[in-house]
């Protein structure tokens, strides 16, 4: 459905036309429905009412800092990601020069997850032993206590086609 002309200049109707344009490009539906989430209840209250002339890098860095503050680092970079999809699509149309958030990003660094922790997270040595020691002799004890006794999280394959 073709969107009216002075409808075409707002983030809204830039959304519009992204969500069919993925649609007709054959996108999982559940993708599709996800990225309409994504526009529904996260862009479009924020900047659905903008037009797509006065968003700028700034403007765009403020509404990553929403997203920062409102969910997780990985939910915000996902609905960052479609932001800057649906813009990348205004400007295939012709409807912005640049796509303004083009350079704005989000990372997911390792920094942000708690380090794992021996009797939290994993079990200590002595856990291990009382599992090793309940496990039925047989080739799943063997497999158990090559997995428990190896350090650097496991074999790697190289290493089994030497030994």
């Amino acid at each position: 459905m073709p969107i009216d002309i002075g409808r075409r200049r707002f983030i809204s109707a830039a959304a519009e036309n992204w969500i069919s344009f993925v649609a007709g490009e054959g996108r999982e539906r559940s993708t599709i429905e996800q990225y309409r989430q994504h526009v529904r209840h996260h862009i479009i209250p924020r900047l659905g009412a903008e037009k797509l002339a006065r968003l700028t890098s700034p403007r765009i860095n403020a509404f990553r800092d929403e997203l920062i503050k409102d969910m997780s680092r990985a939910m915000a970079k996902k609905v960052l990601g479609s932001l800057k999809a649906i813009l990348k699509d205004a400007k295939r149309l012709g409807n912005v020069a640049q796509n303004v958030a083009a350079d704005v990003s989000i990372t997911t660094q390792g920094r942000t997850k708690p380090k794992l922790e021996i009797g939290r997270d994993i079990p200590t040595g002595a856990e291990i032993q009382r599992i090793v020691d309940a496990a039925r002799l047989g080739r799943g004890r063997v497999l158990l206590m090559t997995a428990a006794l190896t350090r650097n999280a496991g074999l790697r394959a190289a290493r089994l086609a030497m030994g």
